[in-house]
């Protein structure tokens, strides 16, 4: 079974953020259409910008998004996706043969050389990464240093 831990930071104040200015700018928009080209561009464009915050905040809080930046842990392998758009990083346990830990990176010593992981997120977050790496690397029998 997969245990997947969200990267985002408390996305659902961000998603409220954004569906709150969404509402307001349609409500400028509706209400002043008579104050001119200027506000009229202005309140679009803060529609359309909420609007495309709104989704992303959304695509980054749903673990099976696949944009979600995300960390997830099975038996056979470990996956990082760090950034939105950045494609998934995957490390096979077989071939990991230690695991050190840094503020914010891991540091995968692997049969085929090194793999540093950074990743950006709250530090509990980031206690709980590192918590499930070291579990499942002491399942695996591989030497897990540093906290």
């Amino acid at each position: 079974m997969d245990k997947v831990i969200l990267l985002g930071a408390s996305n659902r104040w961000s998603i409220i953020n954004g569906i709150l200015i969404l509402m307001v700018s349609v409500m400028n928009f509706i209400l002043s259409a008579d104050d001119g080209p200027l506000f009229y561009y202005l309140t679009l464009g803060l529609m359309i910008s909420s609007a495309l915050l709104s989704a992303v905040m959304i695509l980054s809080s749903v673990k099976t998004s696949k944009y979600a930046p995300k960390v997830t842990i099975n038996d056979q392998e470990i996956r990082f996706k760090t950034h939105f758009f950045g494609k998934p990083q995957q490390l096979n346990w077989q071939d990991i043969n230690s695991i050190g830990f840094g503020p914010y990176r891991i540091t995968f010593r692997m049969t085929t050389g090194e793999t540093e992981v950074n990743y950006a997120t709250l530090a509990k977050i980031s206690v709980e990464i590192k918590e499930s790496i070291r579990q499942m690397g002491a399942l695996k029998g591989i030497e897990v240093t540093g906290g």
